[in-house]
């Protein structure tokens, strides 16, 4: 066979094994590629698997996390309720404190009788009546009586928490209230309890927040801010023994509901309208679960009255604080 023939016989089956090769030879660079692309997508994220395994390996453990959950849970670390709670802590919560008091320790805090200031404007301008206001001057020098006959201001919360729980309070308590959230609480007597780094508890109704003649609702939230408390003083200020059950509702529950959320706080004390109160109203709110309720009837505050909390009103001409 001449040289000629075995090249045409020949040529056609190289090039045909050529063509095998290169394809076999692109598949197997395809897969690769495709393995590769599977690992590392082309925008640099990892994959899917990729980064369940490095989550698994950076997670902590179930044994390392005291509630047993991974601690990046969003709903263990980023809930504000659970952040602003007062009783969010166990080591501060009422339970905590109450396993560790004895009987003895209880019948003794729930003898003490606490005095419960109620002070509404503090200013010299008098268009509603002079029981409702105390000039700066005044107040400043009530306050600075008290400090330098040994008394401490203290939250009413913390009073209730001594009274159920046995919970510690200075040798001499008082606590000192502000009604319906005037502005002159927050330039007027803020400043001048600062001094001292006493707090205030502001009773205050869902109207007043932000109204013309109250404080704005971020001069409050700053008075939280500072260890204030706040109570509830109602929606609108109505006698609480004229409403029915509907009214009662929205006075006593709602409106609590409502400035809780206008000032991310927790309110667990009531204050009656005007003073008003009977069997009825008392009833509802402890269905609603506040802790204690104050009044106008003058006189101490006690553990046997946590829901008609007497309180001393001071005046312009001084302030005078009952004997037990």
């Amino acid at each position: 066979m001449s040289t000629r023939s075995r090249r045409r016989k020949i040529g056609p089956t190289a090039v045909l094994a050529i063509l095998v090769l290169a394809v076999v030879g692109g598949l197997a660079a395809g897969v690769a590629s495709g393995i590769a692309r599977s690992s590392t997508p082309d925008d640099g994220t990892p994959s899917p698997a990729a980064s369940k395994t490095a989550k698994a390996k950076a997670s902590p453990s179930a044994k390392s996390s005291p509630s047993g959950k991974a601690t990046g849970s969003p709903k263990a670390t980023s809930s504000p309720k659970a952040s602003a709670s007062p009783s969010s802590s166990a080591a501060s919560s009422p339970s905590a404190q109450a396993s560790t008091a004895s009987a003895a320790d209880l019948e003794k805090a729930r003898k003490v009788e606490v005095p419960i200031l109620m002070y509404h404007h503090v200013t010299t301008e008098k268009s509603d009546g002079t029981y409702m206001y105390v000039s700066p001057a005044a107040f400043a020098q009530q306050m600075q009586r008290l400090h330098d006959e040994g008394y401490t201001a203290v939250t009413l919360k913390q009073v209730l928490d001594s009274w159920e729980y046995g919970s510690p309070l200075p040798e001499k308590p008082v606590v000192v209230t502000f009604d319906d959230g005037y502005s002159s609480v927050f330039t007027e007597a803020a400043p001048v309890l600062q001094q001292y780094d006493w707090p205030g508890v502001i009773n205050v109704t869902t109207w007043s927040i932000d109204a013309p003649y109250a404080m704005t609702r971020g001069q409050m939230m700053k008075l939280v801010a500072r260890g204030w408390e706040v109570g509830c003083h109602s929606t609108s200020h109505r006698d609480m023994t004229t409403l029915s059950d509907a009214d009662l509702e929205d006075e006593i529950v709602l409106a609590r509901h409502r400035i809780e959320f206008k000032l991310k706080t927790e309110i667990e004390t009531y204050c009656y309208p005007g003073g008003a109160f009977n069997d009825k109203v008392i009833a509802a709110i402890k269905e609603a679960g506040y802790r204690g309720a104050t009044c106008v009837y003058s006189g101490l505050g006690r553990w046997s009255e946590r829901y008609k909390l007497r309180r001393i009103t001071p005046t312009e001409a001084g302030l005078t604080i009952p004997s037990s």
